[in-house]
């Protein structure tokens, strides 16, 4: 899905933008896809730990060397 831009209008309160409804189901689309993006599977390599205990910003440490890799959920 490509973005979905809320419309504004030109100027406060003209008519000419997305009713409230619509602005809001286009952002919640938004943001679906950004969830649904994120980095789902980490593998660590020699001298690298992750702590995944909050999936959403895990923390990647290494102590000299070693390598790892990432698999992105589709969307």
């Amino acid at each position: 899905m490509a973005q979905q831009i809320i419309n504004v209008g030109t100027s406060a309160n003209d008519g000419t933008g997305d009713p409230l409804r619509l602005s809001q189901q286009k952002a919640n689309a938004n943001f679906t896809e950004l969830y649904d993006s994120k980095q789902n599977k980490l593998t660590a390599g020699t001298n690298i730990t992750i702590d995944n205990t909050d999936p959403l910003n895990p923390v990647i440490s290494s102590s000299g060397g070693g390598g790892g890799g990432g698999a992105v959920a589709s969307v």
